[in-house]
């Protein structure tokens, strides 16, 4: 280099030294270290100072004055540069010292953590898949700029945990399985943080936390060791996260005799009703239980103890329970000494007295029954009927047949009516009810199946025309028709089968069969065997002497119009008088006896003082078991036609076929005594 000087002829040599001073690099400083930067992206926190120094070389050469010279995201001179970047996206950071310089891009950004399908709840034990995005969307992560993702969760117990995973993208993923639910969290589930940190070269950006609620599959409602009633809503719900489908409710305990639900099976909740099984579970225990998937078709399930309700016994029958009804049991006793005290039907083991019922033909039988359940009874509702069977040779439905049903929400006593109405004749029959009981109030209870209660029986049922009449209704041994005596008018020899309508036939039926019975008339003394005085009859002894001792009118009388009384027919007694103290008789057979006009014997000859026989006191015609008459057409001589006194006519027939024709304007006749008043025994 040189210098012109003054004078062209004169030279001055000078000596002087240049440099050239150029930015070689850029370093960051990390702690208390100056890093070179050797990549064209620099990746930073958003919002933190950073210092950043540009590197002269020669390093030795000071820089010239006004450098180095920054751009971009700083603005100035100096070696160092401070930078804060408060916005997310890229920024160019330049230094230059005259024509030399370095650059760099300087990165920002920020991630979010997302689960799949943005849940924000599952089941316990779900895989679920954590996605993490780093955003801007032109953060340039590669290969040379890997990020490194770090998941952090939390455990159902509260003890942290994390999972890590790299990339060349954006993107990064982590698939962590949902712990179980401890038992007895509240709710039935816990709450899990979730967050994520996206750490490429020196920055590291972190997520905002993201909740994730864990449940377990849970029975809410009913609640272990209910009770729920057969064929009766009741409401179920659980607990779940929102993820759950195919929802299924079942009982299956007991299998094959497992019981079957109706109602909401399908749905998480909702009305449920048990609709079949066996009666013999009825009360005891059994398994409620609720099946689902979740997002990733996974199962699930949770049970309950559950009693399953019902009608478990009919504890008691009453047959005879309306003292004013003619639908309900008659007014009964066994016999003089034992009486009939409802209920006559008790379940064993308790005492069974099994004491048979008194029903009226042609009615609508009503009987009461008392139930058990077998837990509790109050707000139990069901329907409760009963089939009837027939016992014997006569089988069918029995006397009584089938009973309607009866709503039962209490263990008091319920009426019952049978379906059709007693028989129309008289009967004699044991017969057995098979009890069910279904839901009263179940929109279904038409398709449900019924369940057995149990069976009550052998009732001995009889079937009289209509209610006893007097002496049956009387006071101690005349309380009550006597069983004992049915026994006898409701045998096949006697009134079994006949019309309750056909009054004259079953009187009729009766009269013969005393006139056939054995009995012999007493012709030394004309005296009763069980009639000691007017107003007494001995039933007892005419039932365990039948056909095998003396009587007289009386008796035959007596016993026409009382075993007639017994089966609901009310004929009465007449008595045949004489003014003078006695009449002549025709031609007459005495029971057990041959042809006389002379039942004495005596000499002269006598006949009657009185004459008992049995009418209605709607007519005269009349019924006499002690004797037969001349059917002839003249009966004050022999031979003689046998005729049966089986509803004669008393003015036009009777009374001229019996008193000898000189006497038979000596006699009168009365009612006498009135049956009312007699007292059997």
């Amino acid at each position: 280099l040189g210098d012109r000087g003054d004078s062209e002829h004169s030279q001055i040599q000078m000596n002087k030294e240049f440099y050239l001073v150029g930015v070689e690099k850029i370093q960051i400083l990390i702690g208390e270290n100056w890093v070179d930067i050797n990549k064209p992206n620099v990746f930073l926190n958003k919002d933190i100072g950073y210092s950043f120094r540009a590197v002269r070389h020669p390093s030795n050469v000071p820089w010239p004055d006004g450098n180095p010279v920054w751009t971009g995201a700083y603005n100035g001179t100096g070696e160092v540069a401070s930078v804060t970047i408060n916005q997310y996206g890229n920024f160019p950071l330049s230094v230059y010292c005259g024509a030399s310089g370095k650059g760099v891009i300087l990165w920002t950004y920020y991630v979010g953590v997302a689960p799949e399908e943005n849940l924000e709840e599952c089941m316990e034990g779900r895989p679920v898949t954590y996605y993490a995005t780093i955003y801007p969307a032109n953060v340039p992560v590669s290969s040379s700029d890997m990020c490194t993702f770090t998941f952090y969760f939390r455990t159902a117990m509260g003890v942290n945990w994390e999972g890590i995973t790299y990339s060349t993208t954006r993107y990064g993923n982590y698939t962590a399985v949902a712990c179980q639910v401890p038992d007895g969290s509240p709710g039935h589930m816990f709450t899990t943080p979730i967050h994520v940190d996206a750490a490429i070269g020196y920055a590291k950006a972190v997520s905002p936390t993201i909740f994730v609620d864990v449940y377990e599959l849970w029975i809410d409602n009913p609640t272990s060791y209910k009770h729920v009633d057969y064929g009766t809503d009741f409401n179920s719900t659980s607990i779940h996260s929102n993820d759950c489908h195919g929802y299924l409710w079942s009982m299956p305990d007991g299998w094959p005799d497992a019981w079957a639900l109706g109602g909401s099976i399908n749905n998480d909740s909702g009305n449920l009703y048990v609709k079949e099984g066996e009666s013999s579970l009825l009360g005891d225990s059994t398994t409620l239980k609720l099946e689902c998937e979740d997002g990733e078709d996974r199962n699930h399930h949770d049970t309950k103890t559950v009693f399953v309700d019902g009608i478990y016994a009919v504890t008691a029958v009453k047959f005879d329970f309306d003292p004013a009804s003619d639908q309900d049991g008659q007014n009964a006793r066994i016999n003089a000494a034992d009486d009939i005290t409802p209920p006559e039907w008790i379940c064993p083991p308790t005492p069974n007295p099994n004491f048979p019922a008194v029903y009226v033909g042609n009615k609508t039988g009503m009987l009461q029954a008392k139930f058990a359940f077998t837990y509790g009874k109050s707000g139990k509702s069901f329907k409760v009927y009963a089939n009837g069977n027939g016992e014997g040779a006569l089988g069918g439905k029995g006397p009584l047949g089938d009973l309607n049903e009866t709503l039962v929400d209490n263990d008091d006593y319920k009426t019952f009516t049978t379906k059709q109405s007693t028989p129309d004749v008289i009967k004699k029959q044991g017969m057995y009810f098979d009890w069910y009981f279904k839901s009263s109030t179940h929109a279904d209870v038409e398709t449900l199946q019924p369940k057995e209660i149990n069976e009550t029986g052998n009732h001995q049922i009889y079937i009289v025309a209509y209610p006893p009449e007097d002496p049956f209704n009387g006071s101690g041994s005349g309380d009550g028709v006597w069983t004992i005596l049915l026994d006898v008018l409701c045998d096949d020899d006697w009134c079994e089968g006949m019309s309750i309508i056909l009054n004259s036939d079953i009187v009729s039926k009766i009269t013969q069969n005393t006139n056939e019975s054995g009995f012999t008339y007493d012709t030394v003394h004309g005296a009763p065997s069980f009639v000691p005085g007017w107003y007494y009859f001995e039933l007892t002894g005419c039932l365990s002497d039948w056909g095998s001792t003396t009587v007289n009118c009386s008796d035959c009388a007596y016993i026409t119009s009382i075993y007639a009384r017994a089966l609901g027919i009310d004929p009465n007694l007449l008595r045949i008088k004489s003014y003078s103290g006695g009449y002549l008789l025709n031609w007459i057979k005495p029971i057990g006896c041959a042809w006389t006009n002379n039942p004495f014997n005596s000499n002269p000859r006598t006949g009657f003082s009185f004459h008992h026989v049995s009418t209605f006191p709607s007519d005269e015609k009349i019924y006499d078991a002690c004797l037969d008459l001349d059917g002839d057409t003249s009966p004050t001589t022999q031979p003689n036609t046998v005729l049966k006194v089986l509803g004669l006519s008393y003015s036009s027939i009777y009374k001229q076929k019996l008193v000898a024709p000189e006497d038979i304007s000596d006699i009168y006749e009365d009612n006498f005594p009135v049956l009312s008043l007699v007292n059997i025994y």
